[in-house]
C-alpha cells in the first residue's frame, strides 16, 4: 500500500482517517480512508431533506473522531433532526438512560475499529431493541448483524436519506 497521507491535504481540506485494524476479513494492517470535506459540503448546499425527516426526529450520534462529529451533527440539524451526539462507546454508555430511550434512531460512525463499533451496536440493542441503530461502514466487507441498517457511503445525501427512511416507518 502506498503513502495515503500528508500534512498538506489536511490544509485544503480533507480528512484523513488511519486505522490499524485490518483490510479485509483476516487481514491486519494499516488502512485508510480520506474524505473531501469540499465534496460533502457542495453535495449538502445542493441537496433538501425528505419532508418527513423534518418532524424533530431526536438522533444520537456515536462517533469516534471529533472533526466527523461535528460535520454530522451540522448534518443531520440542517436536516431538521434534533442531535446528542458523543465521542467513543464509553461516553455513549455512559449517557442518562432517559436521554438514550428519548432517541427516535442512534448513528453509529466509522473512525473506531470493527470490534469497538460492534460492540456498541451490540450494547445498544441489547438494552435499547425497539431504537433503530444505523451503523456508517468503512469498508464494504464489514458486517454489522445486529444493526437495522449499515451503510457504506460518505456521501451524505446517501446516508441521510437511509436515516430518513427509517424514520418514516
Amino acid at each position: 500500500m502506498g503513502v495515503c497521507a500528508s500534512g498538506s491535504l489536511l490544509k485544503i481540506g480533507w480528512i484523513i482517517t488511519l486505522r490499524r485494524d485490518g483490510c479485509g476479513p483476516g487481514q491486519v494492517g494499516i488502512i485508510c480512508k480520506i474524505i473531501n470535506l469540499k465534496s460533502i459540503t457542495e453535495k449538502l448546499q445542493n441537496w433538501c431533506p425528505p419532508r418527513w425527516s423534518m418532524a424533530a426526529a431526536h438522533i444520537l450520534q456515536v462517533a469516534y473522531y471529533d472533526t466527523l462529529r461535528e460535520l454530522r451533527v451540522k448534518m443531520l440539524e440542517a436536516a431538521g433532526y434534533q442531535v446528542t451526539s458523543v465521542s467513543g462507546n464509553d461516553n455513549a454508555m455512559g449517557l442518562d438512560g432517559a436521554v438514550i430511550a428519548g432517541a427516535d434512531l442512534i448513528v453509529v460512525g466509522f473512525s473506531a475499529p470493527h470490534s469497538v463499533r460492534a460492540a456498541m451496536v451490540l450494547w445498544f440493542k441489547t438494552h435499547y431493541p425497539k431504537i433503530p441503530v444505523v451503523v456508517l461502514q468503512f469498508s464494504s466487507w464489514e458486517k454489522f448483524p445486529e444493526a437495522d441498517v449499515s451503510t457504506f457511503s460518505e456521501d451524505p445525501t446517501i446516508w441521510l436519506t437511509e436515516v430518513a427512511g427509517i424514520l418514516k416507518s
